[in-house]
């Protein structure tokens, strides 16, 4: 084993490259939830992180912008926009695709192939006099499906979640999609992960490497952020962490983590279930969830 791993060093051409080396939008489920999601004209660009592997040196630079390749004219219909690593240091960077379907794809049904390459150089090592260069590729395979109805669309927001409680919902977007769902008809789905400040203190930790204790400034999700969008319709979410098992229309299905419904609109439709209540000392309670107004 020690002698075959000598002979792959010995044999080793300095390089770069790019992991995965392969997008392929139309494996499924090994490129899940993208498979799932075909491209088209008005949806939010997909976005795909890959990682710059620089074998060249322990710093490399970008020396030109990653560019496109199409296979055929069809690839001609995506639009991609990057941003990437200038310095590649140590070893390894980043490499993002920003991908939508341009307008003149509207009613483009099929697949779009090709390759998006990418030149790395790094200085020379000791005893060489002129730098490495590297060029490396990621294969890239997209489906693309003509633009649905509006009727049938998905808006799905995450983003509020990530962030921190200072970045809640804008006044604007609260007023919005309050006259969406009262004056437009848009229907909206809310799903909301823990937000315990207790749990969150009790996860406080000491970091090695700042030398200094951390307290998550979030739960699973922004519930306070949540509680605020949904005021206007007379909804609050707890601060209860529940999970547990539940039958709903006679189907067995899983709560894995999750909050209770602390207050709801009259005349609104809901159902309790009987969950595991963590922080509680594991006491099982009823919790109102989920509901429809």
């Amino acid at each position: 084993m020690i002698g075959w791993s000598h002979e792959i060093l010995n044999s080793y051409k300095p390089r770069a490259s790019i992991f995965p080396s392969v997008l392929d939008n139309t494996d499924c489920p090994y490129s899940w939830p993208f498979c799932r999601q075909p491209l088209y004209v008005g949806a939010m660009p997909v976005i795909f992180n890959a990682t710059i592997l620089n074998g060249m040196g322990v710093i490399g630079y970008v020396e030109s912008p990653p560019t496109w390749h199409p296979s055929n004219h069809e690839g001609n219909l995506v639009s991609i926009r990057f941003t990437y690593s200038d310095v590649i240091c140590p070893w390894s960077g980043y490499l993002a695709l920003h991908m939508q379907i341009k307008e003149e794809g509207a009613q483009f049904s099929g697949e779009i192939e090709g390759n998006i390459t990418v030149k790395i150089y790094s200085p020379p090592a000791v005893g060489e006099k002129s730098r490495r260069s590297s060029t490396c590729a990621l294969h890239l395979k997209l489906q693309v499906i003509p633009t649905p109805s509006r009727s049938v669309w998905i808006l799905w927001d995450q983003f509020h979640s990530i962030n921190m409680r200072r970045f809640s919902y804008f006044p604007e977007e609260i007023k919005k999609l309050r006259d969406d769902v009262i004056n437009s008809g848009l229907g909206l789905a809310v799903i909301a992960d823990w937000y315990n400040v207790d749990a969150m203190i009790k996860m406080r930790f000491f970091d090695g490497n700042t030398h200094s204790w951390w307290t998550p400034v979030t739960g699973g999700a922004n519930v306070p952020a949540l509680n605020d969008l949904l005021a206007t319709f007379g909804i609050a979410f707890g601060d209860k962490i529940l999970n547990g098992d539940f039958v709903f229309s006679g189907k067995q299905n899983r709560y894995a983590s999750g909050t209770d419904i602390l207050k709801f609109p009259s005349g609104g439709y809901v159902h309790s279930f009987p969950f595991l209540d963590r922080p509680q000392s594991k006491t099982t309670q009823n919790a109102v969830l989920p509901g429809m107004a």
